[in-house]
């Protein structure tokens, strides 16, 4: 008998929800006529099927109206989509096409081997999310965000581990890189890093870059960039600029490009003496021993570049005395035995080869 009166309840009700809308709320509220369902509450949501994109995907026959939450369709940064079967296409909430699953990228790989006009980078493609990967790189900007309306490169691959090579960067400048991915879904990026190529005044090359060949100079090659970079710090405070004051050596150059050929031939005459020149040759700064006493053309250019003739940032970075340094040119013969300094606080002069003065060694790139 209690079976035969539970059986009647439940065709009962059965019967009234099939014949009526239904309510769920917290307060007995009736519901809405013009809905079939009508949820209340002031505390809790509704909550849709929740699925991937490659779940979604596998859906075979999906009707008109099916509403899902992608948990992954759309930018990794927007956290999913609520989408809607429309017409024979998925779209979402603003009648757009729904989005698919963009891929996921890890960081993008630090800045390395950075030259005046190049860089290395890369990026990890740690899941395609189930959309087949068309592309993959770095693009770069000299603004935040870059995208790839930018420059990239084009790397080989789908997941997994890259390293992209950049090239074209110009000299002292500040560049934004993010990696990319692309798929049918879109373009995902990975987190921005930057980097700085080498400009006047950086560190470069064991000193203080200060000078950058250009197309009038001595040495100068279409393409590539060369020049001058000063020692770190002086490579004395006190010293002769040879040991013969004598006799001139006569072939000396004041020119750009002349102050190695002028340091050989100082310490040739002077023999086996310390002295300005000897002391630039044997500095190995920064792991190099091409160091060598400047000519007086490439003095000044470190003093107006560096020292304490450069406009501001840069002035006096390289962190020079205001006292006579010693270039690799003597003077012209009607000065005699003289030899060319330049006072770092704005005079040039000219001195006899035993006097005792500064040395900042340089070397050429």
């Amino acid at each position: 008998m209690n079976k035969l009166i539970l059986v009647l309840i439940s065709l009962f009700i059965t019967a009234n929800l099939f014949a009526q809308s239904v309510g769920i709320n917290a307060t007995g509220t009736i519901p809405d006529g013009s809905a079939m369902l009508d949820v209340s509450s002031t505390s809790k949501g509704f909550l849709p099927p929740r699925m991937t994109y490659v779940q979604r995907q596998a859906i075979a026959t999906p009707s008109t109206g099916l509403l899902v939450f992608c948990i992954d369709c759309g930018s990794p940064t927007i956290g999913g989509e609520l989408q809607i079967y429309s017409g024979g296409q998925w779209r979402n909430l603003t009648g757009s096409a729904a989005s698919s699953a963009y891929p996921i990228l890890a960081q993008t790989a630090v800045a390395s081997s950075i030259t005046f006009n190049s860089a290395s980078s890369g990026g990890n493609v740690t899941s395609d999310r189930g959309v087949a990967i068309t592309a993959r790189g770095v693009c770069w900007s000299t603004s935040p965000n870059p995208t790839i309306a930018d420059s990239k490169t084009t790397d080989a691959g789908t997941t997994g581990t890259y390293t992209s090579s950049l090239t074209g960067l110009t000299g002292g400048t500040t560049y934004y890189v993010r990696a990319y991915a692309t798929s049918s879904a879109g373009t995902g990026y990975g987190e921005q890093i930057y980097f700085k190529t080498p400009g006047i005044g950086s560190n470069y090359g064991g000193g203080i870059l200060y000078y950058i060949l250009q197309p009038v100079d001595p040495g100068y090659i279409a393409g590539e960039t060369h020049g001058l970079i000063a020692a770190a710090s002086d490579q004395s405070t006190g010293i002769v600029w040879s040991k013969n004051n004598t006799t001139r050596i006569g072939t000396t150059s004041t020119a750009l490009g002349t102050g190695l050929a002028n340091t050989n031939a100082i310490v040739a005459q002077s023999g086996s003496g310390t002295c300005a020149s000897s002391i630039c040759l044997q500095y190995s700064g920064g792991g190099y021993s091409d160091w060598y006493l400047p000519s007086f053309d490439e003095l000044m250019l470190m003093y107006n570049a560096i020292g304490q003739g450069a406009s501001s940032p840069l002035i006096n970075i390289g962190g020079f005395s205001n006292a006579p340094y010693w270039s690799s040119s003597e003077a012209p013969p009607i000065l005699g035995n003289d030899v060319l300094i330049n006072i770092f606080g704005g005079v040039n002069s000219d001195v006899t080869r035993l006097t005792s003065n500064y040395v900042r060694a340089i070397r050429s790139f």
